[in-house]
């Protein structure tokens, strides 16, 4: 009985995360509040994520290397009437983690990079910076090898605010002609 009522607590908590949160969130930032508070084990929670999909309660879609999961409206329908189930302290935590968290939280998703190959010796780098839904910037480089891409990928990750700022910067400047 006891297994099946932390089982129940253990989805709560992620469907009060999805509620909660002002932007979408992937599982692996739900999974890194509650591993790091010791909520839940990994094993159990990728459980609760599969059910939670399995049952209508929650839905996820992949955007190039991150699982984004959402609340559905039966997720949202069950969060109201048990989110009283959740003790108060583990629901203030999370808010202060969503509110603390929400800008890193967002530029997370907003930023994303991928690579794909166009022939055995070309590769494509997509690179772009999002405000919510709409696109900041969007690049596209053609690049003579995987590792280069990689690179690429991995330095827009690091770098794309220098890298969008300076772009602005550089094309708004006159050139006093």
């Amino acid at each position: 009985m006891k297994t099946l009522e932390y089982s129940i607590l253990y989805k709560l908590i992620v469907l009060y995360m999805l509620e909660n949160s002002t932007s979408e969130i992937t599982k692996s930032q739900i999974s890194d509040f509650v591993l790091e508070r010791g909520y839940i084990d990994f094993v159990t929670l990728q459980l609760a994520f599969s059910e939670l999909e399995e049952n209508g309660l929650a839905k996820s879609r992949r955007i190039n290397n991150r699982t984004l999961l959402t609340i559905t409206t039966e997720g949202r329908h069950t969060i109201s009437s048990l989110e009283d189930r959740i003790a108060s302290s583990i629901r203030q935590d999370i808010k202060n983690y969503l509110s603390s968290n929400h800008l890193s939280l967002q530029k997370e998703l907003s930023v994303q990079s991928h690579y794909r190959a166009l022939s055995s010796r070309n590769y494509e780098a997509c690179l772009v910076v999002k405000d919510q839904q709409e696109e900041l910037i969007s690049l596209t480089l053609n690049l003579p090898s995987k590792e280069l891409a990689e690179t690429v990928c991995s330095n827009w990750d690091k770098k794309n605010t220098a890298i969008y700022e300076y772009l602005i910067h550089e094309l708004l400047t006159t050139s006093g002609i």
